[in-house]
């Protein structure tokens, strides 16, 4: 059934957001932006696919996520954790530090593997210069089968998060999700800690 109707599901999701009683919403062309309190939030459509970004007070980008419309209740659900960030007062967690077991290898997926390369870049540069041992490689989600066999953990981006159970059947359970917050603001700790947590 979503298969069928997913050309309609932008347009509904964009009707939805604009009639959303608990944020502002300005509509400009394929943009609507959205007002928080400190706070300015884009979500831009191009066909099934929807862009957002939270900018600061200051214009800075706190926080990017791109992802293809493929079920309406994973879309709606990515669309009201937006906005919940939005309501946020304050996006920056504090955190403790990562601490590798042993040299580990994490995989980095995303659709294409164009921002999975981005965020094992980032991995790799906040590792280099200290007692982390452990390196990122990226790919695509069509790929991981060539991969798989060579790392210990394969972190999958938000934009594919819904494909998480289907993976995991596939290659176990050192498939996880990566937290929407840390892969849109590039939290690179956050990303490590999390996976951390979640594998002890």
């Amino acid at each position: 059934m979503d298969e069928f109707c997913k050309d309609t599901f932008a347009p509904i999701i964009k009707k939805w957001l604009l009639y959303n009683n608990e944020i502002n919403v300005i509509q400009s062309e394929c943009t609507l932006k959205v007002l928080g309190h400190d706070k300015k939030g884009y979500i831009n459509f191009f066909e099934n696919i929807l862009e957002m970004k939270i900018e600061d007070c200051d214009g800075e980008i706190i926080f990017y996520h791109h992802f293809t419309i493929t079920d309406f209740k994973s879309a709606v659900d990515q669309c009201n954790y937006f906005i919940d960030l939005l309501k946020q007062d304050n996006m920056i967690k504090t955190r403790e530090l990562y601490k590798s077991k042993s040299d580990e290898k994490i995989l980095i997926v995303c659709t294409s593997g164009l921002s999975s390369a981005f965020i094992a870049s980032e991995i790799n540069n906040y590792v280099k210069n200290s007692f982390i041992h452990l390196e990122a490689i990226s790919c695509g989600i069509n790929d991981i089968e060539n991969f798989n066999k060579y790392v210990d953990i394969i972190l999958i981006a938000p934009q594919i998060s819904y494909k998480l159970l289907e993976l995991q059947k596939r290659f176990g359970p050192k498939v996880l999700s990566i937290d929407s917050i840390d892969f849109g603001t590039k939290d690179i700790n956050g990303i490590l800690i999390g996976t951390q947590k979640r594998i002890k």
